[in-house]
């Protein structure tokens, strides 16, 4: 699953402490978060977060739901609420995690046992997938909010559609890595590595946030 995520686009920081969220108003809406590299935080030394501006933050901190009780505190505007969990029910908040993953305020939502603490909800053991479940849902309903393409999906095909990478147009040798998207190439794309792959994925993320933005895009892939 974090290969995919990786493979995607995703950068994963390890190591780091959320101290605070950015936020606008006109309207309240959350836009991004402080951070700081845990060992910093844990030495006591004075170094100043680091600032991430983000069009979604998702509060997966678990039990304390940390970034969505910073928000609740220091921001009251945004008029939310925490509940505080109750004790367990793994049989009823498998399904109740999944159901309350969502949007909390503008820009700020919530997912797992995080939406236990805000809704107050039981707390439960990751036994029946709930918490996947209550990931995959947010990741839904974020995209369907910025209305994010599809990101291009591989096809486990070992019928070979071309013969030439798609991006540095070597001939394939070997097994390729064949992608689609779900609406834009009736063709599927064809590289000869996952090298070439990432090197496309890269591009085809900034070329995907410039039509959003109304930018202008690139004449080719």
């Amino acid at each position: 699953m974090h290969i995919n995520a990786i493979e995607a686009g995703a950068r994963i920081l390890l190591g780091v402490h959320v101290d605070d969220v950015i936020y606008r108003v006109d309207p309240p809406r959350v836009t991004g978060v402080l951070w700081i590299w845990t060992p910093i935080q844990m030495s006591g030394m004075h170094v100043d977060p680091l600032y991430t501006m983000a069009k979604a933050v998702v509060d997966a901190t678990g039990h304390d739901a940390e970034i969505i009780s910073v928000v609740a505190r220091k921001i009251p505007e945004l008029g939310i609420t925490i509940a505080g969990e109750k004790s367990n029910y793994s049989e009823l908040s498998e399904k109740l995690v999944v159901e309350h993953a969502g949007r909390v305020a503008p820009g700020l939502y919530v997912t797992g046992i995080a939406s236990c603490t805000v809704y107050g909800l039981p707390r439960m053991g990751p036994i029946f997938g709930g918490m996947i479940m209550s990931g995959k849902r947010v990741a839904e309903i974020i995209a369907s909010i910025l209305e994010v393409r599809r990101l291009p999906f591989q096809l486990k095909s070992s019928t070979m559609v071309a013969i030439r990478c798609t991006n540095c147009g070597r001939i394939l040798r070997g097994e390729p890595v064949i992608v689609k998207t779900c609406c834009v190439n009736s063709t599927p794309w064809v590289f000869c590595g996952r090298d070439c792959y990432k090197k496309f994925m890269m591009r085809w993320v900034r070329n995907q946030d410039a039509l959003k933005s109304g930018g202008r895009l690139r004449s080719t892939i």
